[in-house]
């Protein structure tokens, strides 16, 4: 049986130092096969279900960047166009604004004068994020800056044009 083959390699990987994973097969468009493996994280015990969440971190930004060129295609969007107009009620926060907005362009090319981002922040979405702790520490456009915070937002401005429900912090864009 091919499950038993699967479940043979995911613990050859648990012995040799897999943390754990979730995975899903496929089969026809319907799901044949899920199982958990392993801990969260090598600090965190907690088992690993099928339900788990998982934060995709820099994965996301190719998705994010596809998503945003797809409507610079279309015309939807443009590189150049303030980010702002396109957030609604969520705004990044830049005291360059009236002069220098924040462009699409910048945050997907970590120019946008964020600052270095490493983790969520304390905010419980991702539309608070941005609109309770995202902003400006440089002037946007005047030098790079890996900022992850660009891809949240990038992301925030997706889920808003796609219409999915916010997403709750692990899953964000960083």
């Amino acid at each position: 049986m091919e499950t038993e083959r699967l479940l043979d390699v995911i613990e050859q990987q648990l012995g040799a130092g897999l943390v754990g994973l979730a995975i899903a097969v496929v089969a026809d468009g319907e799901m044949a096969w899920s199982g958990g493996f392993g801990s969260l994280d090598v600090d965190r015990p907690d088992p690993i279900t099928t339900r788990a969440v998982f934060p995709v971190h820099s994965v996301s930004k190719s998705i994010v960047a596809t998503a945003l060129m797809r409507w610079v295609e279309r015309g939807a969007v443009g590189l150049d166009d303030p980010v702002n107009r396109h957030l609604g009620a969520v705004q990044v926060a830049n005291e360059w604004e009236a002069t220098n907005p924040v462009t699409i362009r910048q945050l997907l090319t970590h120019t946008a004068g964020l600052p270095m981002s490493l983790g969520w922040g304390s905010s419980p979405t991702l539309e608070a994020l941005v609109g309770d702790e995202v902003c400006t520490e440089a002037e946007p456009g005047a030098r790079l800056i890996y900022a992850n915070w660009g891809y949240d937002v990038a992301g925030c401005l997706v889920g808003s044009r796609s219409g999915y429900p916010r997403r709750p912090s692990s899953w964000n864009f960083t």
